[in-house]
């Protein structure tokens, strides 16, 4: 069974994929985007690829053993009509001995988020440290960015192995997307980045 690890780059253009293989044959890497529901969605679970055998560093038909590294850009998402933020579930399908199986991994998209925190932080830097607007914005920041690693750490939590539809994954999927919603709705400064 392969394993499968993703990353958004600090930048947040890309996601940074590193896959380890163990005798098997690549197919597909997935992206199933989380959009809240209970389940996922009939397009969420279709998902859409990012990478195939043909376009994949480890191309052989015959099993391979090793560790790849791959980067996704935004523009993966865009191109299939999914935004490049919030909640998503990244899953790698191989083949060993003739029996398929897929691996996952769970990222948080949050350039809008840290673009906020960012603001807000910078924001309460030129105020007085008497006037309560610039706790405000600090406050709302430190709150941003605790609901962002809670986040985080809920997605680290679920088990690779667990299936996609499995009720675990579903439910500390919707408590980060919650936590994420909102630190979402604390940023109210306008701060101009894309989502």
């Amino acid at each position: 069974m392969a394993t499968i690890t993703a990353k958004v780059t600090t930048d947040s253009e890309l996601i940074n994929i590193v896959y380890t293989l163990t005798n098997e044959v690549f197919s597909t890497i997935n992206v199933y985007p989380f959009y809240g529901d209970s389940s996922f969605s009939t397009k969420s679970q279709n998902g859409f690829t990012v990478m195939s055998i043909e376009n994949a560093p480890s191309n052989s038909v015959e099993g391979q053993t090793g560790t790849f590294s791959v980067n996704i850009p935004a523009s993966s998402f865009i191109t299939a009509g999914v935004e490049f933020s919030g909640i998503h579930v990244l899953g790698i399908t191989s083949t060993n001995n003739d029996i398929q199986s897929e691996t996952f991994a769970n990222i948080l998209i949050g350039k809008t988020l840290d673009c906020c925190i960012a603001d807000k932080v910078y924001k309460s830097l030129d105020c007085d440290c008497a006037d309560d607007k610039c706790n405000e914005e600090l406050l709302d920041a430190q709150k941003m960015f605790l609901f962002k690693q809670s986040a985080e750490y809920a997605l680290r939590s679920i088990s690779a192995a667990a299936s996609l539809t499995d009720i675990k994954r579903i439910a500390i999927l919707t408590d980060a997307k919650n936590k994420y919603t909102k630190a979402i709705e604390l940023c109210t400064s306008g701060c101009g980045c894309d989502k």
